[in-house]
């Protein structure tokens, strides 16, 4: 303890007498300032000096004395020896030393050894020393009392009483400490004892609950004061109150406790902060894949756009013609089945054009509700008709419906399904799931929040390489020897103009299972649609048709006259609307306009069909197109038109359109 240290450094400084501390080898631990004024030493040349080498040499009797204290020690622990010591000069005085060993069993205690000058009164001294102890133990900051074997208090200072909260230093006097209630209850009395019967320092802190109403913590020193016969006989005890430092250490307990909770707090937020930043860093990268491969797909919907619009004008003239020509000709002749098959031919161009124009701009999907279920069924079997390939259906009878364009989204399940027989070339099954799933945040998908029909379509095929996931949606990417790479980028092109998602699960020889979500609609299917073909009045009609193809032109012009109309065509919108309003003025205005959308360096049919609107509120008009680079063709009716004819188309699908559209008011 610091507090008795510095109690025993005080004491020994003010006493009239030289004071030596040995340990148990006899080395000079320390001295007092009387020993160092008297041989003029100095602290540094001391410390750790044997004592032996300070005796004359002819002191061997003595010498074996100092090395075995024990030997000549009295019933209190102390021997009187008369020393021959060596001062700095060189020159020896003669000093009696009195020495004393407060050890215990252990005997790892120091030795100390002091002493009066012999030319001073043993007993002036021993007053002088008295004295002065009795002043530094009154004044001591610490409470400090000799305790009997009995338990007695031979003697205490008035700090003791202070700490303790006693009315007096009598009433403390009083106190037997073996038998003092509080003192057994805090476990001091234990320690007491513990002392007396073995000799050993104890040195504790206890909580301890005062007679006299105070609660402290103390911290003491418990020593033998005095021992007879190898039995302690006297003890002496110094407390120190720590109360103040006690809850100084439940204080900053307390700080350490919140610290280390704000600590793991400031931990997890960290944490969480790192995962979110990982998913940032992760959405991103995606984000950045995502770009790239939309880039990859804007350059080839740049290429595409630019052949689409003469190619389908080229289409449209050889369909319509083949259907003219298979009307003039005998259903079940030889030359029949050919028109038919360059027909079939036509119609395959007429998908290849459609794919390429997915990637476009103007592929914009032509939207109406719809069920998924007829076109996942009819599709797939149109596919898998002749080969080994079996497909099960698990379709959810509650199913929702969806707003799509239903020839686009039959384009998709054609292609997955093309994509899984590829992976069985010899046999399999190809599963088919579809089911209605509200979507969260806690899905993790990259789509807005709601409802989504989702269809899982999954083969038993080798599977896809991890290492390919990211480019299996990317133009012309393929693994097939005779693939092209544009199936499932045409697939990921019109899922995601259908504001939906595609992405895929696969591990090699387990197969690959695509899961597309699209949103869900609650508009109604019209049940009552049906084709109003043969309503046409085949005598009656004048129609203006605008197109700048001059094949466009005519192949249009004898399909409308096998169908009874009368029509007369121009090139560009501002003939349109001079020959429109000039027919309406002379009382033989027309029943219905067709209008191509894009007419290069001229004017097209949504700014003609803008100014012939405000003209007449009234007109019939049909929107014509192979390839458009605004969302005319599939908002058609926000622009003025009531009907649409894509191109390539052929004669009965011109004929329903006309139908639908000149009976739409009439109905």
């Amino acid at each position: 303890m610091d507090n008795l240290h510095n109690l025993y450094r005080a004491f020994f400084e003010n006493i009239n007498c030289s004071v030596l501390f040995l340990n148990s080898s006899l080395e000079i631990i320390g001295c007092n300032q009387k020993f160092l004024n008297t041989t003029g030493y100095d602290n540094d040349y001391l410390h750790g000096v044997n004592i032996i080498d300070l005796l004359r040499t002819n002191h061997s009797k003595i010498k074996d004395q100092l090395r075995n204290p024990a030997n000549m020690q009295n019933n209190s622990g102390s021997s009187t020896i008369n020393l021959d010591i060596k001062c700095r000069d060189g020159s020896f005085i003669s000093m009696k030393f009195f020495m004393h060993n407060p050890g215990d069993s252990s005997g790892s205690e120091e030795i100390i050894i002091y002493s009066n000058d012999i030319i001073q009164a043993t007993e002036q001294a021993a007053g002088a020393q008295e004295s002065v102890y009795k002043k530094i133990v009154d004044t001591a900051p610490l409470g400090i009392l000799t305790i009997s074997k009995s338990g007695a208090i031979i003697e205490l200072n008035q700090k003791l009483v202070e700490i303790l909260g006693s009315p007096s230093l009598e009433a403390t006097k009083k106190i037997n400490c073996l038998e003092f209630e509080p003192l057994i209850e805090s476990g001091l009395t234990r320690d007491i004892i513990d002392c007396l019967n073995t000799g050993n320092t104890i040195i504790s802190r206890k909580q301890y609950n005062s007679k006299w109403g105070k609660k402290l913590h103390l911290k003491y020193y418990i020593t033998p004061a005095q021992v007879e016969k190898g039995e302690v006989v006297k003890i002496q005890m110094i407390v120190e109150d720590v109360t103040s430092l006690k809850k100084t250490e439940e204080e900053l307990e307390k700080y350490r406790n919140r610290l280390e909770e704000m600590i793991k707090e400031r931990t997890d937020q960290l944490i969480e902060a790192d995962n979110l930043l990982k998913k940032e860093i992760e959405f991103h990268h995606h984000a950045e894949k995502e770009l790239l491969k939309a880039s990859k797909i804007e350059s080839l919907g740049i290429f595409a756009g630019g052949i689409a619009h003469d190619f389908n004008n080229l289409l449209t003239a050889i369909l319509g013609n083949l259907s003219l020509a298979r009307y003039e000709t005998d259903k079940n002749g030889r030359i029949s089945m050919m028109l038919k098959e360059a027909e079939t031919a036509s119609l395959q161009a007429k998908v290849l054009t459609q794919q390429l124009l997915t990637f476009s701009k103007g592929g914009a999907p032509i939207k109406k509700a719809t069920s998924i279920q007829d076109i996942l069924i009819d599709t797939t079997y149109f596919v898998l008709s002749g080969s080994s390939i079996k497909c099960d259906f698990f379709i959810s009878p509650d199913l929702w419906n969806v707003l799509i364009d239903q020839g686009q989204i039959s384009q998709v399940v054609h292609n997955l399904i093309i994509n899984s027989m590829q992976s069985m070339p010899t046999a399999g099954i190809i599963s088919i799931h579809a089911e209605n799933r509200a979507i969260t945040e806690e899905d993790g998908l990259r789509i807005k929040n709601g409802d989504y029909i989702l269809i899982k379509i999954k083969d038993q095929g080798g599977g896809i390489p991890e290492e390919n996931f990211h480019k299996i949606f990317d133009p012309y990417f393929t693994t097939k020897e005779n693939g092209s790479g544009l199936g499932l980028a045409v697939t990921y092109s019109i899922i995601k103009r259908h504001d939906g998602y595609i992405t895929l699960e696969s591990k090699p020889d387990s197969g690959t299972t695509f899961f597309i979500y699209l949103p869900a609609t609650k508009i109604e299917i019209d049940e009552k649609a049906k084709d109003r073909s043969d309503e046409i009045l085949l005598n009656g009609g004048r129609i203006l048709v605008m197109d700048d193809d001059e094949m466009v032109l005519l192949v249009v012009e004898r399909i409308l006259v096998h169908l009874g109309f009368e029509s007369i065509c121009v090139k560009n919108g501002n003939s349109a609307i001079e020959t429109y309003m000039a027919a309406k003025e002379s009382g033989r205005p027309f029943d219905l306009v067709i209008m191509d959308l894009t007419i290069p360096g001229g004017m097209g049919g949504k700014d003609a069909m803008k100014i012939l609107k405000e003209y007449d509120p009234g007109i019939k008009a049909i929107v014509s197109s192979g390839y458009s680079n605004d969302p005319i063709m599939a908002n058609y009716e926000k622009f003025g038109f009531s009907g649409i004819a894509s191109k390539p188309f052929q004669l009965n699908e011109l004929k329903n359109e006309l139908s639908r559209v000149i009976t739409l008011n009439n109905s």
